[in-house]
Order: C-alpha cells, then sequence, then structure tokens
C-alpha cells in the first residue's frame, strides 16, 4: 500500500512505484479526495482526516485480495494477503503510523513521514526516509519520531535532499514545467509558504531526483523484504551499506 502527501499536485510518484513494483511487489496507489489535487487547487476537501484515510487504506488490503481471487482480474493470483507494507510520503506517511497495529500489515514505510500523533508500543518494522534540506519534517523532526518508535526500527537521512524529492514533481520543475507556477498563472491563490514547500528539494544544487530515489528505493525494497520474510536475513542493510550510494552522503541508524 502506499499513500501520498497531502497536496496531490506533489503527490505524484511513478516512478518510486514503478521501482518497487520492479522487485515483485504488487503495488496499491491510494488517492484521497480529502487531500488530492482536486481538493489542493479548489481549497475542499479535508487534509487533516487522518482516521478516515487509514479506514480506506485498510479497506485496500481486501480489495486487492479479492481481486486477486478473481480469475477475470488483471490481478488475478498475484496478491499475497498474508504480506502487506505500509508505505506513504508526508502526511501519507502519517496515515501509515496509524496501521503500525494492525496485524494485516507487517512493515510501514514512512518518507518524510508525519510524525506519529501518539507514542506507539507496536514493534512492527518500521522505516524512516527523511531530507536533510526537509522545511516541512525537518531531519530533527524525523529522528523525534524514529526515537518514539520501538524496534525493530530503521532511520535513513538523505542529505541535500529535500520534501518534494521522494515524488516526481521536481523532475517537472526543473525541466520549466512548474505546475505551481502554472496555477498562479491561472490566478489561483496560494500561500506563500506553501509555494517555498512546493519547490523544497527542487532548486539549484538540491540533490538530483534520480539519486535519492536510487537510495530510498534500497532501503524501503530491503526492509520491506526483511520484514514480510521475502529474505530470511536482511540483505543490504547492515553496518556500512550508507557508503554504498556515489555522489551522495547517507546517515544510517537501525535498532533491532
Amino acid at each position: 500500500l502506499f499513500s501520498h502527501g497531502a497536496g496531490g499536485w506533489r503527490g505524484v510518484y511513478g516512478y518510486q512505484l514503478a521501482g518497487l513494483a520492479s522487485w515483485g511487489f504488487v503495488v496499491a496507489s491510494i488517492d484521497y479526495p480529502e487531500y488530492g489535487l482536486v481538493a489542493s487547487f479548489t481549497g475542499g476537501g479535508d487534509p487533516d482526516a487522518r482516521a478516515g484515510v487509514a479506514d480506506v487504506a485498510r479497506s485496500t488490503i481486501g480489495t486487492m485480495a479479492a481481486a486477486s481471487a478473481d480469475p477475470e482480474s488483471p490481478l488475478a493470483g498475484s496478491v499475497d494477503a498474508t504480506r502487506v507494507g505500509a508505505a506513504g510520503h508526508s502526511a501519507g506517511g502519517g496515515t501509515m503510523f496509524q496501521l503500525l497495529d494492525d496485524e494485516q500489515v507487517g512493515a510501514i514505510v514512512g518518507w518524510a513521514p508525519a510524525i506519529p500523533a501518539e507514542e506507539t508500543t507496536s514493534t512492527t518494522p518500521t522505516l524512516i526516509v527523511a531530507a536533510g534540506e526537509d522545511i516541512a519534517i525537518t531531519p530533527e523532526e524525523a529522528t523525534a519520531a524514529y526515537e518514539s518508535l520501538q524496534p525493530t526500527k530503521r532511520l535513513v537521512l538523505i542529505e541535500e535532499m529535500g520534501h518534494n524529492g521522494f515524488g516526481d514533481s521536481c523532475l517537472a520543475i526543473r525541466s520549466g514545467t512548474d505546475l505551481i507556477g502554472i496555477a498562479q498563472d491561472m490566478g489561483i491563490p496560494i500561500p506563500e509558504r506553501l509555494l517555498e514547500l512546493g519547490r523544497n528539494g527542487c532548486e539549484e544544487g538540491d540533490l538530483q531526483p534520480q539519486v535519492g530515489w536510487a537510495v530510498t528505493q534500497h532501503f524501503t525494497v530491503a526492509h520491506l523484504r526483511a520484514a514480510l520474510g521475502v529474505d530470511e536475513e536482511p540483505v543490504g542493510l547492515g553496518e556500512g551499506v550508507e557508503d554504498s550510494f556515489e555522489g551522495v552522503e547517507v546517515d544510517y541508524r537501525l535498532e533491532d
């Protein structure tokens, strides 16, 4: 399961999710009218409706299992509902933290996730990937979220990366197709703070998106494979792995 961040205009993750699927995962990317693209541009919806969107994530597990059991479905026979991981970016990561105690979910991944509202005693294996230049979920906030969790837990900090480096939007901004600028040209009022956040990680000097994606995908795939029992022993998660990525500084912490 994957849950996008608040503000659908910066919540496009095609490259990252295709990368996860290439490892054999069936990826369900969940959209929410509460804080999707239309809501972002029109002011509709409720970006704080976390409990409701967590319920949508839970129901998606049943939807995917039913599709797998349907011989007429494109997903026929492809879903193992006993091995479910829940991942999300930003507000979507915060949504997935609500599944920590859900028996259907065997692994949690948060990319620059909103901090859990309450301290948890759950031991569901959890990975947090944070961005060193993030102004929405700062490295200090991500570290605090990591420290609030119970083992097994992992924290990855990618330097020179901003909040939007996890999705596809920075590619568009760097190529001149800036959805924020288009919205402004259409006369849609956008608060200054939202403008700053919408371009965080997409400016000159920020980490190239493809580099950040490679690090994020490595740890996400390795964490899911370990937590869901695909690998008998964790692969690519040991000490020193942070030195394996050319052109980027990575800090890595783990507690089993």
